[in-house]
């Protein structure tokens, strides 16, 4: 709901000012609002990608927009990407070594404010509301899109579902200033990210090597920690995996985000080596009842109501999670639970069918042998 805020009041101030109105200005400043929209969204990543450049951090993702991408390329190392829903724009930067990390972490967060806050002062003196009905607004609109963007980035908010704050520009920036070893963790994030990287790519010895060398710097982050507990799955250490899982749930002061985290992790290793179904379908619940909107944890209840006899609902989330999962071996993964589903409804053709094409995407994927099992392929 946050994100149209702004184009929300941007039309019921055209609706309460209609009078003395005409529908060419009317229509012709909703279109013009959606394309200054998309403009500002595009300013707002160009200026931290540019300022990453400046500065020598790592770029590894500029998206425009969210949801299942509608384009994507890879430009100088970096995956560019545009969403199907263009509602906000997002990057993912780290820095690979620590020199300047505090200095280079202000300049990198704080241009996005600077950007807009200078648009913002620079459009202040040419806005006027009456010109949204009675002329083409350029100047009102692009002052209203960048005015938001500046709100966006120096307000802090919370999410819809968990209740949890959302990290923003000026929250990186507070911490940066009064956290001592906060600077450490841009480093850290490097870490994780290239492994995550390497995990995409199938790479999981490096992934994992990454995750050890990152946890030997920052023992107690998180984020590394639950992705070296993930990747001893992936390394054939299922069942320590699983202990090191169950002893991070365990912590205080975890995030919702971070148990539903954990919970999805650990229903995918239980239901996958099949250790207690019953088990992994309690903990893909916890994580859905979170994280309803990942691709992943949408995957993984469906996995486990296949798993534990509900075929049809369980067919609805896995075909789910393939239209909205980017991750082509996450994509056969749901095929091929898709694929036993149906064999337990009756419906063998569609059973081969989804094997099929889960094996043309990655015949390596999870969940390929468990379909191979039951379809006797």
């Amino acid at each position: 709901m946050f994100y149209w805020l702004l184009p929300g009041c941007l039309v019921l101030a055209i609706i309460f000012n209609l009078r003395g109105s005409s529908l060419q200005f009317f229509t012709a400043n909703i279109v013009i609002a959606f394309v200054l929209w998309v403009l500002t969204i595009t300013i707002y990543v160009a200026t931290h990608a540019i300022t990453a450049l400046v500065i020598g951090a790592n770029i590894y993702i500029i998206r425009i927009g969210s949801g299942p991408e509608i384009f994507e390329k890879t430009i100088y190392g970096f995956q560019f990407s545009i969403g199907k829903f263009l509602i906000g724009g997002s990057y993912r930067i780290a820095f690979s070594d620590l020199n300047g990390l505090k200095r280079r972490g202000l300049f990198l967060y704080g241009s996005g404010i600077v950007v807009h806050a200078l648009l913002t002062l620079f459009l202040l003196p040419r806005f006027n509301f009456s010109d949204l009905n009675t002329t083409f607004a350029f100047e009102t609109i692009f002052f209203l899109t960048n005015a938001y963007f500046l709100f966006r980035s120096v307000i802090p908010r919370k999410t819809d579902l968990t209740g949890t704050f959302v990290d923003n520009n000026a929250s990186y920036i507070r911490a940066l200033l009064t956290q001592p070893d906060y600077a450490a963790q841009l480093h850290a994030a490097y870490f994780h990210i290239e492994g995550g990287k390497a995990y995409d790519e199938k790479k999981y010895d490096r992934a994992f090597q990454l995750s050890e060398d990152g946890l030997k710097l920052y023992p107690q982050n998180f984020a590394l920690q639950i992705s070296h507990s993930f990747l001893l799955y992936k390394m054939g250490h299922s069942l320590e995996s699983i202990q090191i899982m169950e002893e991070l749930l365990a912590a205080p002061n975890l995030s919702l985000g971070e148990k539903a985290s954990l919970y999805n992790n650990l229903s995918w290793i239980l239901l996958i080596n099949n250790y207690d179904i019953k088990k992994a379908l309690d903990y893909a619940k916890r994580a859905y009842a979170v994280l309803p909107w990942e691709a992943t944890v949408e995957g993984t209840l469906g996995a486990a109501l296949i798993e534990s006899g509900q075929y049809e609902q369980g067919l609805g989330l896995v075909l789910q999670a393939y239209e909205h999962h980017e991750i082509q071996s996450s994509k056969a993964t749901n095929l091929a639970f898709a694929a036993i589903s149906s064999h337990y409804l009756g419906d063998h053709q569609a059973a081969v069918d989804y094997f099929g094409r889960a094996i043309a995407i990655d015949s390596t994927a999870d969940g390929i042998v468990n379909a191979q099992r039951v379809l006797g392929k």
